[in-house]
């Protein structure tokens, strides 16, 4: 439990933009944490818009997706001793921000205020992007501008793999 918490309040810290990924211990138990959070919240999230089989072949895609450009990039710059504390500040931010993103999501399904739902859906994935780019510019000792592109660079790309993904399942 004492590894969680750590991890939890390192995140914490990262998505305020307070510390980057060398907070984090370098640690495979820190990365195995983070990558069964990571499975677990993700597959919540997506039972939320996709039946339980497409989710989690989401899920994992995404996933395989995230740590392959990780380490693409971080090879690229030369930065692969980073990539441990790399991938596990990405995945647990990621975590965090879909559960945060969950209540948003849900009401987003509902209909209820959808407007006002999008907007709290924008802000959320603005702050993703934002983190994301955060990691990024410490993990490649970068400008914020290089980390928020690669960071674009993903979600535009995952975007792209995930919507091509569900075309196939559907």
């Amino acid at each position: 439990m004492d590894i969680f918490i750590k991890l939890f309040l390192t995140t914490i810290s990262i998505c305020r933009f307070r510390n980057g990924p060398q907070a984090l211990d370098y640690s495979p138990g820190f990365l195995r944490l983070a990558v069964y959070i990571y499975i677990a919240v993700n597959s919540v999230l997506m039972l939320l818009s996709a039946d339980w089989v497409a989710g989690l072949v989401q899920v994992f895609v995404q996933l395989g997706l995230l740590a392959g450009f990780t380490w693409g990039v971080l090879y690229v710059f030369g930065n692969t001793p980073r990539f441990s504390q790399t991938l596990t500040a990405l995945l647990s931010v990621d975590s965090l921000i879909s559960f945060c993103s969950l209540p948003v999501v849900g009401f987003l399904k509902s209909e209820i205020l959808p407007e006002k739902v999008f907007l709290f859906l924008l802000v959320i994935m603005l702050w993703h992007w934002g983190v994301m780019g955060h990691v990024f510019r410490h993990a490649l000792s970068r400008s914020l501008v290089s980390g928020l592109g690669l960071s674009f660079l993903f979600f535009y790309g995952s975007y792209y793999v995930v919507f091509l993904l569900q075309r196939t399942i559907s």
